[in-house]
């Protein structure tokens, strides 16, 4: 229903609920003169302005719900209501002065919720004691929480988020006997999180965006009861301890956006309670326990943005509850388990690892449905993703979220390159998707096409489908898939090979292989004239093995150094996801300094000279035979031609130090600034080039 409430109500009606119409206007003041009323539901419609005073006249109402309207005064009129039980006045837009409620000596619940009124804690509710329910969030209360709230003994429920509170968390809150819900989360709280929790009836606790900082607790203090625990966007430290075991009960966990360290402890995994686990955006590093899959009821998981390593465990293919897991922007490597192609993935975004794997029938499992997110991009994926999708519609772009796009159903070009045939939007589609397949190695369709629905797109956008693999991908295992810029004759790929094998550079889907080798010592003056008026392309490869038979010769004076390790350019672009620009640590006029990761999941730290310097053997051998407290430790070098420019990269790994703390990292001396260890380490000896 619609316009405005018509007077035609019987004086004797004692209940009235018009809840979730389009009333508009001004409350209709003769509802104050139905002296029957015992209930009153008005929530969910547009009424504006002030509460009528003739609801004064109403006092035998027990209920009053007023929410999600848009009115603007009239709070004090409840203090005549003496009968009043539950009163709702949420979602309006109430600036006023808290009302005296204290001649309401029934009220059990209170809500004001999502208004905009500000000041201290009202007072006047601690005359309240019997309250159930108080719900006071998203409002400008400011200040702090008085001690003397531990006079509304009977509270179940209390709900002082999104406001200003400031000050230590009261002790006091914890003691409530009855106390099952309490939200404090999206305030200005500071101090440590409480280091016992007494009450026993408590099951949900939120403590999220507030200023709380040091380290988590010793969690055998606390009551075992808790099913929810949010303890995310604060300024926590130090690791999960091990007692985090003993909340046996818990079926939620966030400990999102801190600055939490150290592994995944196995203990958490006996939480079998556990449905979502949340632990993104801090600096856990190590692998995930091999016993995650004892998580059996877990549904959702998000670890992303940590430093977490390692190949996934096998028994997570035992989630088999799991709908959503978001890992991306971690170096864990490996092939993806397969089982997990099996399971029922609503989101899934694995992007900016290290996993490889064929896109086969298996990936038919992991094509989003309604809603959906499928990323991906930026791991060691190969295949040709489309001749499993069996015309499932994706969206163009893994950073676009469900609701943004209609359903699109993607062409491809055979020939590798962007197509010309626009996303076709489906007849009637109302659905939502997202898929984002970007930059592995995918050598059939090598691209996507470039325009969206014209409708809703504009064609400026072609995503490569092209990584950096080794692993049984385009470049055979000996060296590196290379994005190329997208909508470019010819773009897809081309292979940067490992040392000591070579590709024809520039042809799309080159392969690395061994060079053959030459017929003689030495190449006769006809037959170099022979070659170089040839073909461009046979041009190309005389250079690849000119270079790869000269290279070896030049660099045997290193033999005899033997206090550090070599490693393979293909290890470098691995460990570096291909110097990929989110690896970056730092930048100095003469090099970049880059975090890796290695097959083993060991932490780098790459310096990249941009510049060849003549003394680099004189800085690979001083730093490989320092032997210091405050040095960090040279793990190798790396030596590589690279063929398209003619340079010699010159390349420094050294072992990386985790959790913010650079200083026992390269040339660091007590108590010096992490970031000038930054500038420093990728300011190479400039010897000349």
């Amino acid at each position: 229903m619609d316009g405005t409430i018509p007077s035609v109500f019987s004086t004797e009606l004692s209940s009235l609920d018009l809840q979730g119409n389009r009333f508009v206007g001004s409350m209709p003041p003769f509802l104050g003169s139905l002296p029957g009323l015992t209930a009153l539901e008005l929530a969910g419609n547009n009424f504006r302005g002030a509460i009528p005073k003739t609801f004064a006249k109403l006092i035998s109402v027990s209920w009053l719900s007023l929410s999600t309207n848009q009115l603007t005064s009239g709070l004090d009129v409840v203090s005549k209501m003496t009968w009043l039980i539950y009163v709702d006045f949420s979602f309006n837009n109430f600036s006023e002065r808290f009302p005296d409620l204290s001649t309401l000596p029934s009220l059990s619940g209170l809500s004001i919720r999502g208004n905009d009124m500000k000041g201290t804690f009202p007072s006047v509710l601690l005359k309240l004691t019997n309250l159930v329910t108080l719900d006071l969030g998203q409002n400008g209360f400011s200040g702090s929480i008085p001690e003397d709230i531990s006079k509304l003994s009977s509270l179940n429920m209390l709900y002082l988020d999104s406001n200003n509170f400031d000050e230590e968390i009261r002790s006091v809150l914890f003691t409530l006997p009855y106390i099952s819900y309490l939200d404090l989360g999206h305030n200005r709280l500071n101090g440590r999180v409480p280091s016992s929790l007494s009450s026993t009836s408590l099951g949900s606790l939120s403590l999220q965006e507030n200023n709380l900082s040091g380290s988590l607790p010793d969690f055998s203090k606390w009551n075992t009861s808790l099913l929810y625990l949010g303890l995310g966007s604060n300024n926590l430290t130090g690791s999960i301890p091990g007692s985090i075991s003993t909340l046996s009960s818990l079926m939620n966990l966030s400990l999102r956006k801190n600055q939490l360290s150290g592994t995944i402890p196995t203990a958490l995994v006996t939480l079998n309670s556990l449905a979502v686990l949340d632990l993104a955006s801090n600096s856990i590093s190590g692998p995930l326990p091999s016993a995650f899959g004892a998580l059996s009821n877990l549904i959702g998981l998000s670890v992303y943005d940590n430093q977490l390593t390692g190949k996934l465990p096998s028994s997570i293919c035992d989630l088999t509850r799991l709908i959503i897991m978001y890992i991306r922007n971690n170096y864990f490597y490996g092939e993806f388990p397969s089982c997990l192609y099996e399971h029922c993935l609503h989101r899934i975004d694995i992007s900016n690892n290290s996993f490889y794997g064929p896109i086969n029938s298996n990936f038919h499992g992991m094509i989003p449905n309604d809603g959906a997110l499928l990323n991906i991009a930026g791991n060691y994926f190969y295949g040709d993703p489309m001749l499993y999708a069996d015309g499932c519609q994706f969206c163009p772009s893994g950073s676009i979220e469900p609701d943004a796009l209609d359903i699109v159903e993607l062409g491809m070009d055979r020939r590798g390159r962007c197509g010309e045939r626009p996303f076709q939007a489906l007849p009637g589609a109302n659905k939502r998707g997202v898929a984002s397949l970007r930059f592995n190695c995918f050598t059939l369709s090598a691209q996507l096409e470039c325009t969206a629905n014209e409708t809703q797109r504009s064609n400026d956008t072609c995503l490569a489908f092209c990584s950096m693999s080794r692993e049984l991908g385009p470049c055979d295992g000996h060296g590196a898939c290379v994005p190329q810029q997208a909508g470019a004759a010819g773009a897809g790929f081309t292979c940067e090979c490992d040392d000591g094998y070579v590709t024809a550079n520039g042809s799309l889907g080159s392969t690395c292989a061994r060079p053959s080798p030459p017929p003689s010592a030495a190449l006769s003056t006809g037959a170099v004239v022979g070659i170089a008026v040839g073909s461009t392309a046979a041009f190309a490869l005389l250079l690849a093995l000119i270079v790869a038979l000269l290279w070896p010769r030049q660099r045997r004076k290193w033999s005899d150094l033997d206090v550090c390790h070599e490693f393979s350019m293909g290890e470098i672009l691995r460990a570096t996801r291909h110097w990929s620009s989110d690896s970056v640590l730092g930048k100095g006029g003469f090099a970049t300094v880059y975090k890796g990761v290695s097959e083993k999941g060991e932490l780098w730290a790459v310096k990249r000279n941009e510049l060849m310097s003549n003394d680099f053997e004189k800085e690979v051998r001083a730093m490989a035979s320092l032997r210091h407290e405050n040095v960090v430790r040279l793990l190798g070098f790396c030596l590589h031609q690279n063929v398209e420019s003619g340079q010699q990269e010159q390349i420094l790994v050294y072992e990386f130090v985790g959790n913010g703390d650079l200083k026992h990292q390269i040339h660091q001396s007590k108590g010096q600034d992490s970031g000038l260890w930054v500038a420093e380490a990728a300011e190479p000896s400039r010897g000349g080039g």
